[in-house]
């Protein structure tokens, strides 16, 4: 089986629904920031602050490679995973790709309170974001889910379907 990945703006809900998605299926969750922040004993935040955006996006893309060696995982990933070209190829090949996507309303109440762990919107609006990273989630992705309105389980039901036609 191919992995599971999420891919969508921060504040759509990747880690909450890859969890819910891991315990349906019976597979381990692998959250991209969680791993790098693990391997580096610091924060995204911190990564951000002390080394840039620059590193923090080579530290993801090995990452992704060591992925390729891993047993099927429901993976959460980073909402900038798809910036780098390489990546998005590497995760369509070795994954079925889900794009979780939420309205500017949607993001700004799942954010609300989060703006300091979250470094992008220190310098970024999340709509500047959101113009830049929609073409580049869709264009990687294998399917789309609208999220806004609808409940975790609801979301994880339609991914669920998703996944198993495809795999």
């Amino acid at each position: 089986m191919k992995h599971l990945v999420l891919i969508g703006m921060m504040g759509s809900g990747k880690t909450t629904v890859g969890r819910a998605l891991a315990e349906r299926l019976k597979l381990p969750v692998l959250d991209t920031d969680t791993a790098i922040e693990q391997m580096q004993g610091l924060s995204v935040a911190e990564i951000f602050k002390l080394s840039g955006e620059k590193q923090f996006r080579k530290l993801e893309a090995m990452l992704v490679e060591r992925l390729k060696g891993m047993p099927t995982h429901i993976v959460s990933s980073g909402g900038g995973i798809i910036l780098n070209g390489a990546n998005t190829l590497t995760l369509k090949e070795i994954g079925v790709v889900i794009y979780l996507k939420a309205s500017l309303q949607t993001l700004e109440k799942n954010l609300s309170g989060e703006e300091d762990s979250r470094p992008l919107l220190i310098n970024h609006s999340l709509e500047a974001l959101i113009k830049v990273r929609s073409p580049l989630y869709e264009g990687a992705a294998h399917g789309i889910i609208e999220i806004d309105g609808k409940t975790v389980e609801e979301i994880v039901h339609e991914i669920f379907a998703l996944y198993t036609g495809i795999c």
